[in-house]
């Protein structure tokens, strides 16, 4: 069980702050300052590792006193991408899980917009059918009422002359 305190002035040893922790009667383990990522220089933070639950949590509400000087404690939280990353054996098997798991999810999406797509092209298919059909049955009436009703070209004439004429008379 682990937890940190950060803003632990430098020059308090590593020894102190154990000492200061099993006085008020808590089992620490372990306590290491980090150290920055470039170079082994030292931070003010410190990891306290102790023997169990109970006593870390009592070590997070009560926090860290050194002589006069109190110091808040926080609990250490998993993260979750590196542990997830940590029980890959190695970059190449990190690699193919990223891999397989954006495959799926491609291919998954990529059916779902085929499915819309179809069903979309379906649709416009229906209505190009449907208007296919009103054209065929106004061509069909057309050629049934003409048909019935046979002018002549003579019957045009007179018709076109007529109109000719009553636009002639106004």
């Amino acid at each position: 069980m682990v937890a940190f305190v950060k803003r632990v002035d430098l020059e308090i040893p590593d020894n102190r702050i154990t000492e200061a922790l099993t006085k008020v009667g808590l089992d620490v383990i372990n306590v290491t300052r980090l150290n920055r990522k470039h170079g082994n220089i030292p931070t003010s933070t410190t990891k306290i590792t102790f023997k169990n639950a109970n006593n870390r949590n009592t070590f997070i509400h009560t926090g860290l006193q050194v002589d006069s000087v109190h110091f808040n404690a926080e609990a250490a939280s998993q993260n979750k991408n590196a542990s997830t990353m940590l029980h890959l054996s190695s970059i190449q098997s990190c690699s193919k899980v990223l891999q397989n798991k954006t495959h799926q999810n491609g291919k998954k999406s990529l059916e779902e917009t085929t499915k819309r797509l179809f069903e979309s092209l379906q649709q416009k298919i229906k209505k190009i059918e449907q208007t296919i059909s009103s054209v065929e049955a106004l061509i069909n009436d057309d050629i049934i009422s003409s048909s019935s009703s046979s002018h002549s070209d003579e019957d045009i004439q007179i018709v076109n002359n007529n109109n000719h004429k009553t636009n002639e008379t106004k």
